[in-house]
């Protein structure tokens, strides 16, 4: 069977979704990447469409995504938002994912010699922040001293992951955030709802993607 990709990345089966579009198995968490209903739909909705990323106006864009994967969000920003002045930041525990992106989708093998990968796509400035996100997430952030539009919050779920869906989690990321912030994420649970309301996060039910019925929008409150 066609795997969708040139390769497969170590620990991860791939997996034909209902669009006709491909996602991984992770081994090691036992969890699919994307949703079977569909990876591309599912990429689009959650992270473009319900982020209202057309209407930012900041130049930069700083997008912050939790959760990097197999770089489908970032394919996506690159495809449609190329003429756009944006820094999309992202984090990644498997190292082997970030070579594997780089080599199946732009031909490069790239050595990792430090736990911060970056590169230039025209006008869209690519950081991965490999390792553990708690850890490098406030370091890089405030040494940088960057202030964040839009949050993709794209984990593995909350039983799989849980230390990237706590109220500390979302009050770090509201720290780094700008006025204009927008969070979206797939997850619609009442715990992580409540995670967010804690850490100072207003939110917004919407309709889910497949066979999900909800998913969450999130902006600052006005304090």
């Amino acid at each position: 069977m066609k795997s969708g990709f040139k390769k497969i990345p170590k620990n991860y089966e791939p997996i034909l979704t209902e669009d006709g579009s491909y996602t991984l198995y992770s081994k090691e968490f036992d969890e699919n990447l994307h949703s079977t209903s569909g990876a591309d739909g599912e990429t689009k909705k959650y992270f473009i469409e319900d982020s209202l990323l057309t209407e930012c106006n900041s130049s930069p864009i700083v997008i912050f995504e939790t959760g990097f994967g197999i770089g489908k969000n970032f394919l996506e920003i690159l495809k449609n938002f190329s003429k756009k002045n944006i820094h999309f930041i992202s984090t990644e525990i498997d190292s082997n994912l970030v070579t594997w992106f780089m080599e199946e989708y732009f031909n490069k093998k790239i050595n990792l010699e430090s736990n911060i990968f970056e590169d230039n796509f025209s006008n869209i400035k690519l950081t991965i922040l490999i390792g553990d996100a708690t850890d490098l997430v406030p370091q890089y952030l405030s040494q940088e001293k960057i202030k964040i539009n839009r949050i993709f919050q794209d984990p593995f779920s909350p039983k799989k992951n849980s230390t990237l869906w706590t109220a500390q989690w979302f009050d770090l990321l509201k720290t780094h955030s700008a006025s204009d912030v927008i969070l979206t994420t797939y997850s619609a649970s009442h715990s992580i709802r409540e995670n967010m309301k804690n850490a100072g996060w207003e939110i917004e039910n919407l309709e889910g993607f497949g066979k999900k019925r909800s998913a969450t929008r999130a902006r600052l409150k006005n304090e």
